[in-house]
């Protein structure tokens, strides 16, 4: 009697772990990871003159998008570990809710309603995951593959009509995405974003995509070594026509921690090619004195100044941001724990979450960022000494997003934090039998 029972514990613990999804259930699954997914990375931010329309409402589809697989899916399950990261994720927002508003009775200079917005952008991401785990936990990892590079290509072909001016294809870029900061091969400085909305952010999703690519392509055997190094070059040339300087950044720290968890001798070199491949494009291209890219290459050429305490504040762009800093310094004094829940602009991810929700807000926020990379961390462990392609991407995805939010506020940028959320849950995601089947068709 106590066999039998055991044997069926056991066999509940296996149906937990492995789902057995029908197939009208995987078919409804399939598109709605294609619509949302699209939505997130090919969100339209149109010109208007209000700043509103043209930076929000590409965040209203995808909320209408997030009601409607609701109301398709009329029931979404949640593992254990996505029931934790909500938890963690509500008692985030619970926290930095209570803080916008004792900010209000506390601190007479509060913006209250840009508290509410920004509060507003958390309830987002809260209602995102466990749509997207649904969704992306009933979709095999060669389909979520193959979603994610089409749409690599597609993004490639919107840069390629940002940068040279093609009948009818690049008017209707520039109405869906913008002209703001935008700069084509013709003005000698060009600087791109493609469907993001601005090159630092645009820089985010193409450092993410070289992981993509490496980790879930080459190290999951869905690419070739050609089709790889293809793909990455061509990452490279969207990195330096972004001109996006904490890109190169982040995607160096990137491989950098990947090469920590290479546990093979050839996934180890692989890594460090690319590593090595990054680093000579990079002070390779600039200094082929092309006239056409001349004033971005500069930009590249420029970043050893970092080095040199006192160069940094003569460059325009580093040298203001830093002052900007500085003056936020002094607000972020004047109310520390509660912060002022405004939306102004500091170019710091770090500073701004401190600005905008104070110390309180900032730790539980980190708290959450933290936690969620010890469970990919944790997983990784677990795996033993089988290589596990989703969690290196994430861990090292979330250590480049870190590094890069030093000069930008990526945490309060929708579509990027979306994008760090879909990389979350593909470590969260549950091995579906399917994905057994398909590595024993490799």
């Amino acid at each position: 009697m106590q066999l039998c029972t055991a044997r069926k514990w056991a066999k509940g613990l296996v149906q937990l772990k492995i789902h057995r999804p029908k197939i009208n259930d995987m078919s409804i699954s399939h598109l709605l990871a294609v619509v949302l997914v699209c939505l997130i990375i090919l969100k339209p931010h149109p010109v208007s003159n209000s700043q509103w329309i043209s930076t929000f409402i590409g965040d209203l589809i995808i909320i209408g998008d997030i009601t409607v697989s609701f109301f398709v899916l009329k029931r979404v399950r949640l593992n254990y570990g996505e029931l934790r990261i909500m938890f963690v994720m509500i008692l985030t927002l619970i926290v930095i809710s209570c803080g916008v508003v004792l900010s209000l009775i506390v601190n007479s200079r509060s913006d209250f309603m840009g508290g509410v917005f920004n509060v507003a952008r958390f309830l987002y991401y809260l209602l995102l995951i466990p749509v997207a785990s649904y969704i992306l936990g009933r979709a095999t990892l060669n389909f979520i593959f193959r979603l994610f590079d089409i749409l690599f290509f597609i993004v490639t072909s919107i840069v390629i009509a940002q940068l040279y001016p093609v009948p009818f294809v690049t008017d209707t870029v520039h109405l869906v995405y913008g002209t703001n900061k935008l700069r084509s091969l013709v003005t000698m400085s060009p600087r791109i974003y493609g469907t993001f909305m601005n090159p630092n952010f645009f820089a985010v999703f193409v450092v993410f995509m070289v992981g993509f690519h490496l980790f879930l392509g080459l190290a999951g055997k869905r690419l070739s070594y050609p089709g790889a190094v293809f793909r990455i070059v061509i990452s490279l040339f969207l990195l330096f026509f972004s001109g996006s300087r904490m890109g190169f950044v982040g995607l160096v720290t990137m491989l950098l921690i990947s090469v920590l968890f290479s546990r093979s001798a050839v996934y180890f070199s692989v890594v460090v090619f690319c590593l090595v491949l990054v680093i000579v494009f990079f002070f390779l291209l600039p200094s082929l004195g092309i006239k056409s890219i001349g004033l971005t290459a500069r930009r590249f050429s420029t970043m050893f100044d970092l080095i040199k305490a006192s160069d940094i504040l003569e460059e325009e762009s580093l040298g203001g941001r830093i002052r900007e800093w500085g003056r936020s310094k002094e607000l972020i004094e004047s109310a520390p724990l509660f912060g002022y829940g405004d939306s102004s602009t500091v170019d710091n991810g770090f500073v701004a979450l401190i600005h905008r929700f104070g110390i309180v807000g900032a730790v539980f926020f980190f708290f959450f960022f933290l936690y969620s990379i010890w469970i990919g961390f944790r997983r990784h462990l677990s795996e033993g000494r089988n290589l596990n392609q989703t969690n290196i991407l994430f861990i090292s995805f979330s250590a480049a997003l870190l590094v890069m939010s030093l000069a930008a506020e990526l945490f309060f940028a929708t579509q990027v934090f979306s994008l760090w959320l879909l990389s979350l849950i593909l470590v969260l995601r549950e091995p579906l039998e399917l994905d057994f089947v398909e590595g024993l068709r490799k």
